[in-house]
């Protein structure tokens, strides 16, 4: 996090004598590499563990629009294309569910997840979705067979039958952007 705040004062600084389109460059090569890495590790965790690089992020973005420091954030994330911290990490979740679901990570992972067609022979609705492991303690909710399940079936259908990743990624995109 003191790597993060001192890269966000740099950028503070230069915020007067730079355009917004270096801003959001800084921005990306900066402080978002902080946010992304590793995220579908702990970026599940209970959102009151995640509110201070939350405020930081926040911080940020006012910063490379050049608002004001009490602005609502949600337009600034949307004009700028920039997922908040909590739809980053459903975001590489859900990268990393289709990844596995198409055969394309090690085959460590291909046991991970199970369509609720092959648990159950029956035709329900909820067959073409990911079978989630039922679990007793809150501690593994947030590993990722239980929290990439739960995201994954979370999208709409249309999204999930994407035929390539990057078509899958930019929809996905749009989608958690729509909701701000």
């Amino acid at each position: 996090m003191n790597k993060i705040n001192k890269n966000l004062g740099v950028i503070r600084k230069l915020s007067s004598i730079l355009p917004c389109n270096i801003l959001y460059t800084l921005y990306n090569t900066l402080i978002h590499p902080y946010f992304s890495y590793c995220n579908i590790v702990w970026g599940s965790q209970l959102t009151s563990k995640l509110d201070e690089l939350f405020r930081i992020q926040k911080k940020a973005i006012r910063i490379i629009t050049k608002k004001n420091w009490n602005e609502h954030t949600s337009s600034l994330f949307k004009s700028t294309n920039i997922l908040k911290l909590c739809d980053l990490n459903k975001f590489q979740v859900a990268c990393f569910v289709y990844k596995c679901i198409h055969n394309n990570l090690p085959s460590l992972f291909c046991s991970y997840f199970v369509l609720n067609s092959e648990v159950h022979g029956y035709n329900t609705r909820m067959s073409s979705s990911l079978h989630r492991i039922q679990s007793r303690i809150n501690v593994r909710h947030f590993t990722i067979k239980i929290h990439g399940a739960k995201i994954w079936n979370s999208i709409p259908s249309e999204i999930r039958q994407s035929l390539s990743e990057r078509i899958f990624k930019k929809k996905l995109k749009l989608k958690l952007l729509e909701e701000y």
